[in-house]
């Protein structure tokens, strides 16, 4: 119940190689169930819930003979990048005043989140209470957003590093 943003590296690898021997493990799996591996191919639409339970087994157990190194270099490019926005994150909540649970934060999969971890809709609150929540945290994504495009695409900045005033400048140099 909030708006989110996903951080992830470009050139992600084929879902069929995120992990080692996982076409092997993806066989094994639709035999068990005596299901074509095609099915546990999210690539090739799962239509239902049996398949979409077995392609997370299968998946769930591929994981455990770990990532290839085309998926980690991606994870961890991932990672570097989520990193590069909680320090945006660190900039922009200097002097500014927030509530915990609408303040926007990195969680380690990548994800910009407002709330945490803990990003569902809290059980006691009412429609009116939910609908407020949601408008707040949405305001918060659109004020940081702002905040990017002032850093990023001040007028005369035509490059990828950020604009940045002279004071802010000066106490980089500081």
């Amino acid at each position: 119940m909030a708006p989110w943003a996903a951080i992830i590296a470009p050139n992600i690898p084929e879902t069929d190689n995120l992990f080692i021997d996982q076409a092997k493990v993806y066989q094994r799996i639709a035999d068990k169930y005596g299901i074509p591996v095609e099915k546990l191919k999210t690539s090739d639409g799962v239509t239902n819930a049996t398949n979409v339970a077995i392609e997370k087994e299968a998946r769930a157990e591929a994981a455990k003979n770990g990532r290839t190194p085309e998926f980690q270099a991606w994870v961890d490019e991932t990672k570097k990048q989520g990193q590069q926005v909680q320090v945006l994150l660190n900039e922009f909540y200097v002097g500014r005043d927030a509530q915990e649970d609408v303040k926007l934060n990195v969680s380690e999969d990548g994800e910009i989140l407002t709330a945490g971890p803990e990003n569902s809709k809290p059980a006691n609150l009412t429609p009116e209470e939910a609908q407020t929540l949601l408008l707040t945290r949405r305001a918060e994504m659109m004020a940081f957003t702002e905040f990017l495009k002032s850093r990023y695409f001040a007028e005369g900045n035509s490059s990828t590093e950020p604009a940045v005033s002279n004071d802010v400048a000066q106490e980089q140099a500081a």
